[in-house]
């Protein structure tokens, strides 16, 4: 919720900084910025969830629960009229509910009520963005073609359990405890990203190429992976 709470105050004052950006007059036309001219820049937010199951046994996920958030900025370079190239950096968080069950492995086969992985990143994308419309001064329909990379610098692990099943103490209705820096998450994760755009909304699919868990972590405990496909929507801000 924190995290949710940051970063909805940095969008809150992106929007009102852009909008002013936006709103400079080019008198001279000696700036070539726009949503479809030579130079853009803008900022965007996304909501995905995971997409396929995880790898092997012993991972197993809630998929209405596990889902990420992303917060960025967008550079957009127009090469030719349907052809562009571009770069985002942007703040990611992911968050996966593990299922409790008897074949659970990860990061043990103890079973709690609830239990999740919480990762914060810094994610950077570049892509080649096809456009295939008329759009005037706008993004429009557009299929973007990249790779991304992270660097995962904060991992959490929290899990609870309600009283009842671990203690008799009637102050403690739910206990709740929090695993900082995870030792069994690789820092460094990249893999390939396809989004298909309509204006300010865009679909995105991402599909990791990279193993998120260590290869001590899997020699040792299990070759599972965290699901690798993610699908979500994207919103781009930018004034019409």
């Amino acid at each position: 919720m924190k995290n949710i709470i940051i970063v909805a105050i940095i969008v809150f004052f992106s929007v009102n900084a852009f909008s002013q950006i936006e709103e400079m007059p080019d008198n001279n036309n000696q700036l070539k910025f726009g949503p479809n001219l030579r130079h853009y820049v803008h900022p965007f937010f996304n909501l995905g969830f995971a997409a396929n199951g995880s790898e092997g046994e012993g991972a197993d996920i809630l998929y209405a629960s596990t889902h990420s958030f992303e917060f960025g900025y967008r550079y957009k370079y127009k090469i030719a009229e349907f052809l562009s190239i571009g770069a985002d950096i942007s703040y990611l968080y992911n968050a996966f509910h593990l299922k409790q069950n008897d074949t659970k492995l990860i990061p043990n086969p103890i079973n709690h009520d609830k239990e999740k992985f919480q990762l914060s990143s810094g994610n950077t994308t570049v892509f080649l963005r096809i456009n295939y419309s008329k759009r005037d001064n706008k993004l429009g329909n557009y299929i973007d073609l990249g790779g991304y990379g992270t660097y995962t610098y904060k991992t959490k692990r929290k899990y609870g359990n309600y009283a009842s099943t671990i203690t008799s103490n009637p102050n403690f209705e739910y206990i709740i405890v929090t695993e900082e820096n995870l030792y069994y998450f690789e820092e460094i994760n990249y893999g390939a990203t396809i989004r298909f755009g309509f204006d300010k909304f865009s679909i995105f699919g991402k599909y990791r190429l990279s193993d998120m868990f260590t290869q001590g972590f899997k020699r040792d405990i299990t070759t599972s992976e965290l699901p690798r496909l993610e699908i979500g929507l994207q919103y781009s801000i930018y004034l019409d």
